[in-house]
């Protein structure tokens, strides 16, 4: 990331907040959102994901369904894999990447981040 970011560049990362993330990584397929395409259709995005509690790395598939006037016209499945962390490891591994954080947030439209409530954590940072 150093190496691209220019001085005064700005690094965003979000990551799941375990808290409230835990409880859907049970395997069952879960609603993620409803969108209009440029095309017209409704795109419709799904996922079902396990913990393995052990080691914290969630598995699971991502599915995404188009629809126009009601009927299915496409779709794809896709792996997914990743590291359940911490806020406070991320945050680690910025220090260690001599990342600042200048900011916190818990959603993606900027409110604060909450570690019991927020669905996730973004860090928006600078080189140290």
């Amino acid at each position: 990331v150093r190496r691209h970011l220019s001085e005064q560049g700005e690094f965003w990362i979000s990551i799941h907040n375990p808290p409230q993330r835990r409880n859907a990584l049970d395997g069952r397929n879960r609603p993620i959102g409803k969108y209009v395409l440029a095309t017209g259709e409704e795109l419709h995005v799904s996922g079902e994901y396990l913990l393995d509690t052990r080691t914290d790395i969630a598995t699971g598939r991502q599915f995404y369904r188009c629809f126009a006037n009601g009927k299915p016209t496409r779709s794809l499945e896709l792996p997914v894999r990743f590291h359940l962390i911490s806020p406070e490891r991320l945050e680690q591994l910025l220090d260690d990447a001599e990342l600042t954080v200048l900011q916190r947030f818990g959603t993606y439209e900027r409110d604060d981040f909450d570690s019991a409530k927020s669905p996730v954590y973004i860090a928006q940072c600078r080189m140290s």
